[in-house]
């Protein structure tokens, strides 16, 4: 918005010069108009670039060398690979609280709805949100389920909230050997960052798993290696415990 020489630019309009005009659209002394004028201000990007500037170069992690503060990020994976080991990390590092929608008598979809509620408010800034998995919370063939789901998310990441998002993998890679993310392109562009994992050894015993940067915004790390243990007998926080980030060669 732009109120000088009498003009008011919104993108995607024409600018209109009120003293071209017998009758001004928007006269700046009258309070209805200057209330307007002030909501639209207050939805100015510019008013947030010292803070986006400031969040690019102060990076801060959520997850070592990947999932930036303040962003959304993807991690896709076959089943089975430990997608939700890197989230409990996260959980036992963070102090996460937990909410299983099965378990607590509510649909995903109310979850979301909470979500929404939350984005309107500064209680949503600072905090960090999982979502595991992507499909149980939107229709991944549904252009404009997914629309509205990613309306949400960037309202959270507007109020500096961080969203990681797990995901799956289509049945085969591609030509090239990599995994192809499960769903349409929209979550692709909707989102700041994506990684595949790659499980790189067999499922037990000591399992190695490679990160592969898909997508990015920002400074992130292009691979890196994990390795945690699972054999017979294993509780599933002694597994989670084994999660280490692995010497690089």
């Amino acid at each position: 918005i732009n109120s000088v020489n009498n003009q008011v630019n919104v993108y995607g309009s024409k600018s209109v010069s009120q003293q071209s005009l017998a009758t001004p659209i928007l006269d700046p002394t009258d309070i209805t108009t200057t209330s307007v004028l002030n909501k639209l201000r207050d939805l100015s990007v510019t008013r947030r670039i010292v803070e986006m500037e400031k969040n690019l170069q102060n990076d801060v992690y959520i997850f070592e060398g990947m999932a930036l503060k303040g962003q959304i990020t993807l991690f896709f994976a076959k089943p089975g690979t430990g997608k939700t080991l890197l989230f409990m990390k996260m959980a036992e590092k963070h102090g996460f609280e937990m909410i299983s929608p099965a378990e607590s008598g509510i649909s995903p979809g109310d979850i979301l709805n909470m979500l929404d509620e939350l984005s309107n408010t500064d209680d949503a800034s600072e905090i960090i949100i999982i979502l595991d998995t992507l499909k149980k919370f939107t229709d991944l063939m549904n252009k404009k389920n997914q629309s509205d789901f990613y309306n949400v998310l960037r309202k959270l990441v507007a109020k500096n909230a961080t969203v990681i998002i797990a995901g799956h993998t289509n049945k085969y890679p591609d030509e090239e050997g990599n995994l192809i993310y499960e769903g349409t392109s929209d979550t692709m562009n909707d989102i700041d960052c994506a990684y595949s994992i790659n499980l790189m050894t067999p499922s037990e015993g000591d399992v190695v798993v490679e990160f592969r940067r898909v997508k990015s915004r920002g400074d992130v790390v292009s691979t890196v290696s994990y390795g945690y243990k699972r054999v017979i007998g294993m509780s599933y926080y002694d597994i989670v415990d084994s999660v280490c980030k692995l010497n690089e060669q």
